[in-house]
């Protein structure tokens, strides 16, 4: 760790104390921190002079001066998050530096011709917000795309939307609103978003699943991102159907091919017509919700099929929790029983010393999140704030 990040470390400290508390002295900070009185009051200084706290007399409790308390100025700076997972839509948010949304809107973005149009798209709504929040500064832009980040490349990789694959999504983003941008996959995000708010949750797996198929893997506090970004990666292992070819990356046997939404409606008893994919996955969930049993046969083999994949990922990672997210969770309870019996029956739980078999019980419980969009957005801002020098306003 270099001296840069040593110091963008401490600045974070300090704001992470702050976060959690109504106010607090220099020397408060400083024994929270374990940080130098000085360091402390250099840092504060320096983060008042570029308006992220503020000070404000405390009450006296002994003869004497009162004591300063410092507080953190939440809107002086904002997060631009876009959620760009689906075909056709774009979710666009505004967040403050305590996480709370100010602003949340989808957009119809299907006659956007590839990314640069979607992203001109998505700063013309920034500028038309821009006068909302007059006196607050950016971060950056966040993205979630459904696929890979490519580290290297800085492009998208596999990704379930067509227009989306090979992007070079964050330097079109810069180019355009002319700050940095960050961008990740939905499932990570999620992910990141869980555990930012779920203290102790330091081993979690989060399966999401909506246009594209994922997973987001934190052990031991730290989120499984691999050398450039593909750890955690599971749309295209071989557990699909023996000789279906997937169109994001021309294998065969690709488990998105069964379990993300397009798909699921191919593989029903869906009749799929020329409506957008996202609206017949309404009518499709609310179908099944009604109890049809025409799709009993549908729910059994899903169902199986996501046991499955937890049960190899809770064998692998050993989590504490486990998540759902997405649009899967339009039919999940539909969909549990089958998991959890797939679960229950392969999952290895405990090992004895006395005999040579693996008992099988105790499963874990399998979380739906209902608010998955919200964990991915605070997960965007979570990240960027992590990679945020507030002296510099910049991410590093």
């Amino acid at each position: 760790m270099n001296t840069q990040d040593i110091r963008i470390n401490n600045m974070h400290d300090i704001i992470s104390c702050l976060r959690e508390s109504n106010g607090m002295t220099k020397k408060d900070l400083a024994e929270a921190t374990h940080l130098s009185f000085s360091t402390v009051s250099n840092f504060c200084n320096q983060l008042m002079e570029c308006g992220v706290l503020y000070s404000r007399k405390g009450l006296s409790v002994t003869v004497g001066r009162m004591p300063e308390h410092l507080y953190i100025r939440y809107d002086s700076f904002l997060t631009v998050c876009l959620d760009l997972q689906r075909q056709g839509l774009m979710e666009f948010a505004v967040l403050n530096l305590n996480d709370e949304v100010l602003f949340c809107k989808r957009y119809d973005i299907s006659l956007c011709n590839g990314i640069r149009e979607i992203a001109q798209y998505a700063y013309s709504v920034f500028c038309q917000l821009c006068s909302d929040f007059p006196n607050s500064q950016y971060l950056g832009v966040g993205v979630s795309v459904s696929g890979i980040f490519d580290k290297a490349s800085e492009k998208i990789i596999g990704s379930a939307i067509p227009s989306m694959d090979g992007a070079p999504v964050k330097a079109i983003i810069e180019e355009i609103f002319g700050m940095p941008c960050y961008v990740d996959n939905e499932a990570n995000l999620c992910a990141i978003g869980t555990y930012a708010t779920h203290a102790g949750e330091d081993d979690l797996v989060y399966m999401h699943i909506s246009e594209g198929l994922g997973i987001g893997v934190y052990t031991g506090g730290k989120l499984l991102s691999g050398h450039n970004g593909y750890g955690g990666e599971i749309a295209h292992i071989p557990f699909g159907t023996l000789g279906r070819r997937c169109p994001a990356c021309g294998c065969v046997n690709c488990v998105e091919t069964e379990l993300s939404i397009p798909w699921l409606l191919q593989n029903s008893v869906w009749k799929m017509t020329d409506a957008p994919i996202m609206d017949q996955w309404a009518q499709m969930a609310e179908t099944i919700n009604r109890g049809d049993p025409a799709y009993d046969g549908f729910l059994h083999d899903k169902g199986v099929l996501i046991g499955l994949l937890f049960s190899m990922l809770i064998d692998i990672f050993n989590p504490l929790h486990v998540y759902i997210g997405g649009d899967i969770t339009d039919i999940f309870e539909r969909l549990r029983p089958s998991v959890d019996r797939c679960i229950r029956s392969r999952c290895l739980q405990e090992r004895t010393t006395s005999r040579s078999f693996l008992v099988r019980n105790n499963i874990l419980p399998i979380l739906c999140d209902q608010n998955s969009n919200e964990h991915m957005m605070l997960g965007l801002s979570y990240s960027m704030r992590r990679r945020w020098d507030p002296l510099g306003n910049r991410l590093v």
